[in-house]
């Protein structure tokens, strides 16, 4: 057991199998969590990460970076993967949040890297907006080989880290106490309306699937799933022409059965 001069303990991450030749070092993220909401929603509750030295940014599939990016009031992006530009209001730095995530399933120990730390605060201190060093890797449904999370030297400042070679594990230790002030950059939960549904890691209303019904489309303001106009339209006008058509048999009928008493008088 290794420990800090502090007596704190590292945590350790879950050994990794030894296959092929180890080009990084990695482990297994649980649970990673941003302004209180878990990030990996709906697509594993643990994500591949490697340690990139040779890079200062924290790196991010475009899921989770689009996750980060709607909790976080004032933030914009512009560019494309691996060339991301993202930039925050140079007073938001000290409200900032802190990235949280844990090294096994169940854990109630959260390692943190506080956004700030990830801040490039430029030489003019008269710019509004400054740079937050994060990249934008590529989908993780992009291909058989889903992009890892990447922990570049500016995530990493943030960590005591510790390499047990021997057993292929690594082991985190925060710098730093947990911050006990709610982020005041934070972004508000988006309020949901009819039938939508909330999806909290991109802090969005998700509308119906109203297509999967037969004549059913979204109504706009409601967001219920309504019977589709085009459809009551064609029922009005198919049940117009059913009425109609048997109006007119009606009087066809009548006259064919008055013609055929004159002519027989006695057959009704």
């Amino acid at each position: 057991t290794v420990a800090l001069t502090n007596g704190e303990k590292f945590a350790w991450a879950l050994p990794r199998i030894r296959t092929g030749n180890f080009k990084y070092h990695m482990f297994q993220m649980y649970d990673m969590r941003l302004c209180n909401v878990s990030l990996f929603g709906n697509y594993s509750s643990n994500w591949p990460v490697f340690f990139d030295t040779g890079s200062a940014c924290l790196g991010l599939p475009s899921e989770f970076f689009d996750a980060v990016a709607a909790w976080i009031t004032g933030m914009e992006c512009t560019g494309t993967d691996r060339e991301t530009n993202c930039t925050i209001p140079r007073t938001s730095i000290p409200h900032l949040p802190e990235l949280s995530f844990a090294l096994y399933e169940g854990s109630t120990e959260y390692l943190r890297i506080p956004l700030a730390s990830l801040v490039i605060p430029g030489n003019d201190p008269t710019v509004p907006d400054v740079r937050l060093c994060l990249s934008r890797h590529a989908s993780v449904s992009s291909s058989f080989n889903p992009p890892l999370i990447s922990l570049g030297a500016m995530a990493l400042q943030e960590l005591y880290t510790v390499f047990d070679l021997h057993e292929a594990q690594i082991g985190l230790q925060n710098k730093h106490g947990a911050s006990s002030v709610p982020s005041a950059v934070c972004s508000q939960r988006t309020p949901c309306t009819g039938a939508q549904v909330y999806y909290a890691p991109l802090n969005t209303c998700i509308d119906p699937k109203c297509s999967a019904y037969y004549f059913k489309v979204i109504d706009p303001v409601t967001k219920e799933c309504v019977v589709s106009r085009s459809f009551q339209v064609g029922l009005v006008i198919f049940l117009s022409v059913f009425v109609g058509l048997e109006v007119v048999s009606m009087g066809l009928y009548k006259r064919l059965m008055k013609h055929v008493n004159s002519i027989h008088p006695h057959i009704d």
